[in-house]
């Protein structure tokens, strides 16, 4: 029997943008999930917590982003894996 191993890059971004025209900074918070090979996994996974897929040409992978909306969904997944 031939195993898979799918392994994964998990990490939480924080970007800000300072809007001088408004006087305001937005703060946007993502968690990024990169994969290589198995797409069909990542698009699961994606579905389950309304992620996005997006295929990255230099990296020949795929990363999954969910936005802060909807990170909640996110820590109870990182809670019970």
């Amino acid at each position: 029997m031939i195993g898979w191993f799918y392994w994964f890059w998990r990490l939480f971004t924080v970007s800000t943008i300072k809007s001088s025209k408004f006087n305001s900074i937005q703060v946007t918070v993502r968690y990024i999930l990169s994969q290589k090979g198995e797409s069909e996994l990542l698009n699961k996974i994606a579905l389950l917590l309304n992620g996005k897929v997006h295929y990255i040409k230099s990296y020949d992978g795929y990363n999954m982003v969910v936005n802060l909306t909807k990170l909640n969904n996110i820590l109870n997944y990182l809670k019970l894996h």
